[in-house]
């Protein structure tokens, strides 16, 4: 977690948190419109119930995370929106995280930022309701590609 990412988190989270929870909904839905009603609410009392002490938190850069990663045994579903639109991982962290974790499956949602079932709901729901009922029956819908990276689905916005 860098220091510009802190600031810029507890600078956007005093802003909200100076704001009415009818406030908050509200520049919430002008900015998002296509969430969902039901999710405004508790997404606006989740910002208004965060401590920012949190962001204070000590990362441990010593901790060799990739180490940590290869250790995963289950299947990986790790679905990505665009990093200009507030998604965390882009793609090349999504393709190096794949390379190193055999049974990582990567789906990419454009046009969903880092709420991706929020921004991009239909899209979200065709990439995890095949997957799932793969995973029941023991089959794999995005196989494993030569080289040992994960399977890669790119699903159209409103697919």
């Amino acid at each position: 977690m860098t220091r510009t990412w802190r600031a810029h988190s507890r600078t956007w989270i005093a802003g909200l948190q100076k704001q009415t929870r009818e406030q908050i909904v509200a520049g919430k839905h002008a900015e998002s419109p296509g969430w969902q009603s039901a999710e405004l609410g508790p997404w606006a009392d989740s910002k208004l119930a965060f401590n920012p002490k949190y962001l204070e938190r000590q990362t441990r850069p010593d901790d060799d995370w990739l180490a940590g990663l290869r250790r995963i045994t289950c299947p990986v579903l790790l679905i990505t929106g665009d990093t200009a639109r507030g998604a965390i991982v882009n793609e090349l962290q999504a393709a190096a995280l794949a390379a190193a974790v055999p049974q990582v499956r990567l789906a990419h949602i454009p046009g969903a930022g880092h709420n991706i079932r929020r921004d991009q709901f239909e899209a979200y729901l065709a990439v995890i309701q095949p997957q799932f009922e793969a995973w029941t029956r023991g089959t794999d819908p995005f196989p494993f590609s030569s080289g040992g990276s994960g399977g890669v689905a790119k699903i159209a916005k409103g697919s």
